[in-house]
């Protein structure tokens, strides 16, 4: 009796043995945050990722938002994402999933401190979750808060230096296994092609526990990101 009592907390943790799932992908992004009139505008970015570098799909995500200008160095903004998230890995999904969120944001930028500058991103997601039971495809719901740390240093008139972080945590009554399910750090080097177009190239390391609590994915991925700040109106213009 006693060795059963040793024996199935051993069980039990070896059971909880996470094991680790590495990738190669690569993202490839366009974010435009277009002025309209005023302190209003519209936030538009496509995001096509790809797993195993670019030859299989990670996931495709659409963001569409109104923006407002509550200030100078603050900006707030409702969103609209619709996502596709493919099976990749060696633990992949039982079918791709679709994932359908409502958006709330606020970006805050700080004052340049020695060439350095820095921007804060807050971010609450509601978010319904394709699921599979069986045969049967529904929807969860859950919520989720995000904050982003950004920060970039000139070093020439039109390249620039830039790191980030980004925590996210689920919460609310349906969370995720662990409340830090996914974590992003990357950096790179950009370039000012236009005073309202840059583009961007770096690695970013993105990590997720998988909702099992068993897999946890590394993924090294390159990020090539072309950011726009064209006014609405002057990309129609002929």
């Amino acid at each position: 009796m006693r060795v059963l009592l040793f024996l199935f907390p051993l069980t039990a943790a070896l059971a909880q043995t996470r094991v680790a799932d590495l990738n190669a992908n690569s993202w490839w992004v366009y974010a435009g945050d277009h002025p309209i009139k005023g302190r209003w505008g519209v936030f538009t970015e496509t995001q096509v990722r790809r797993s195993d570098f670019a030859s299989i799909w990670q996931q495709l995500q659409l963001r569409n938002a109104a923006t407002y200008k509550v200030s100078d160095p603050v900006q707030v903004s409702l969103a609209y994402v619709a996502s596709r998230s493919g099976r990749y890995g060696d633990f992949p999904a039982a079918a791709p999933i679709w994932e359908h969120s409502l958006q709330t944001e606020a970006k805050i930028k700080q004052n340049p401190i020695r060439k350095v500058a820095l921007e804060h991103r807050l971010r609450l997601e509601q978010r319904w979750i394709g699921q599979y039971v069986g045969v049967i495809h529904s929807y969860r719901f859950q919520e989720r808060a995000r904050y982003q740390a950004k920060v970039s240093r000139p070093v020439s008139t039109n390249r620039y230096l830039f790191g980030y972080g980004e925590a996210f945590l689920s919460f609310g009554a349906n969370h995720a296994v662990r409340s830090l399910d996914q974590y992003r750090a990357g950096g790179g080097l950009g370039f000012k092609l236009t005073p309202n177009n840059k583009l961007e190239f770096g690695y970013m390391l993105q990590y997720i526990l998988q909702r099992n609590n068993r897999v946890e994915e590394y993924n090294h991925t390159l990020r090539v990101q072309w950011n726009s700040a064209t006014p609405l109106a002057r990309l129609f213009h002929r």
